[in-house]
């Protein structure tokens, strides 16, 4: 059978049950066209019945899901909040009623998670589910990297991207987000910053404070270091008049030719106000166009912006699949834990961000 058909008869079988679920998953199929084969019609009843098993776990197991935009939008349908890593940081932080954090993301963030909230059970889907940029930094050659840069500069600041392990969190005088990376950069009173692990963004905050001096780690983000020039000047044959709305890990090149450079929730944000008619490329991960859609469609404006090109797979997110999300709740495995003097240590750091950042 078409294709075709086989969405239409799964639109028709889920449109009694859940309209909002028929959204996403249509937002699914649009965005990513090589994908369809996931979602012919017994895998939408798989994930339809994986929903409800999941919802009756989540309640015996006083759970709550937070997800990363990044996730497929089936595992974003059953988390209590989606969002970029800041937001879910103050979320997990937040989080009171619940005994169990599962975390739909990588496992940095479900670390995080921990840290925040040592008493709890946090989970996370698959524990693969690591990060090229939390991998680029090893714990060892950090310590050994910052007492050399110690030495030299008495005012050195260690500022750490959030994406990094919680072992090089404890090494660290703060935390960043690309969501409060700014706000806090400039108000540390240091000119020297070790800035680790994202050289591309580092390199980004070095242009726009020159009386700075970033010391960088090199790491890169292996989904964002593909958004290159080159591939936005082959999406700019076919849509000339696009607007480039690009992430902060993107290569400093990239993010000089874009329209808009910001973090997950700022890329958002800032397609939300684009004029109708506007066709938008998000130089991002996966997750994010559906993000957007479905604000457009909270604000009744889904039919104002074309989203094309600029999506990337980061296969660490594809690990969190709505099975992943389903067998954790049900074994309470795989389960992240954080050696209680690493936790204390990152937690100071990750304290103020909060408190030098606010509700950024």
């Amino acid at each position: 059978m078409p294709m075709t058909l086989y969405k239409r008869q799964a639109l028709r079988e889920l449109y009694v049950t859940d309209h909002d679920e028929i959204l996403r998953l249509q937002a699914e199929w649009q965005l990513h066209p090589l994908r369809k084969d996931w979602y012919t019609l017994d895998r939408c009843y798989e994930i339809w019945d994986l929903m409800q098993k999941i919802k009756v776990l989540k309640a015996e197991r006083k759970a709550v899901i937070l997800a990363h935009s990044y996730v497929v939008s089936e595992v974003q349908a059953v988390a209590d909040k989606v969002s970029d890593s800041y937001a879910l940081s103050l979320e997990a932080r937040a989080t009171q009623d619940a005994d169990v954090i599962l975390f739909a993301g990588v496992h940095f963030m479900a670390e995080t998670a921990k840290i925040l909230n040592p008493e709890k059970t946090v989970l996370i889907p698959d524990m693969l589910a690591g990060c090229s940029l939390a991998e680029s930094a090893d714990e060892d050659d950090v310590m050994d990297w910052l007492d050399k840069l110690r030495a030299q500069y008495a005012d050195l600041v260690v500022v750490t991207y959030i994406n990094s392990s919680a072992a090089v969190k404890a090494q660290s005088d703060v935390i960043i987000t690309s969501s409060n990376a700014r706000a806090i950069l400039e108000k540390l009173p240091n000119r020297n910053i070790a800035f680790l692990p994202d050289k591309f963004m580092g390199a980004y905050f070095q242009e726009r404070m020159p009386e700075k001096t970033f010391h960088l780690w090199n790491g890169t983000c292996m989904v964002h270091e593909q958004i290159t020039p080159e591939e936005y000047q082959r999406i700019l044959a076919h849509w000339p008049n696009a607007v480039l709305v690009t992430h902060l890990e993107a290569p400093p090149k990239t993010t000089a030719m874009s329209h808009f450079t910001g973090s997950t929730t700022a890329m958002l944000k800032y397609a939300e106000t684009l004029p109708p008619g506007t066709t938008v490329v998000l130089g991002t991960a996966c997750g994010v166009p559906t993000l957007l859609r479905q604000r457009l469609a909270k604000l009744g404006k889904e039919r104002d912006l074309t989203v094309v090109g600029g999506c990337y797979t980061c296969p660490h997110m594809e690990r969190n699949t709505i099975e992943g999300v389903y067998r954790a709740l049900l074994t309470m495995q795989p389960e992240v834990k954080v050696e209680a003097p690493i936790a204390a240590q990152a937690l100071k750091a990750i304290e103020r961000m909060i408190a030098l950042a606010g509700e950024v």
